[in-house]
């Protein structure tokens, strides 16, 4: 389990791949209203008390290179979407699965964001 952690902290540490551009095609700073509006790869799952600051944070869940995933929107207390990351949820035997499926989503990320 303890492998799991380590390669998902490596995952969400991607995000920071697309900080200065669009992400998904939207735009940083929207209400969650209009990112409830407009994420269409991913189903709605719920919405959370932030736990980095005083907003809401939305989750999403759908796939990402053949992984079952979790996107989370964070919000800030004024609203204003600043942060995204993905989370993935399986369970795999090794650590080189781990990396095998860690390297799939940095080439998904870097084809989609740059490097």
């Amino acid at each position: 389990m303890k492998r799991h952690h380590i390669i998902i902290g490596l995952l969400l540490s991607l995000v920071g791949v697309a900080s200065a551009q669009n992400f998904r095609g939207l735009n940083w700073t929207l209400t969650k209203a209009q990112v409830l509006e407009q994420e269409i790869g991913f189903n709605f799952v719920g919405e959370v008390d932030s736990i980095s600051e005083a907003g809401i944070d939305v989750i999403f869940a759908g796939e990402l290179a053949d992984l079952d995933t979790r996107l989370i929107y964070f919000f800030d207390a004024s609203g204003a979407l600043y942060r995204v990351a993905y989370g993935f949820t399986q369970v795999r035997p090794d650590i080189d699965t781990y990396l095998a499926d860690f390297d799939r989503v940095r080439n998904i990320l870097e084809a989609s964001y740059g490097t």
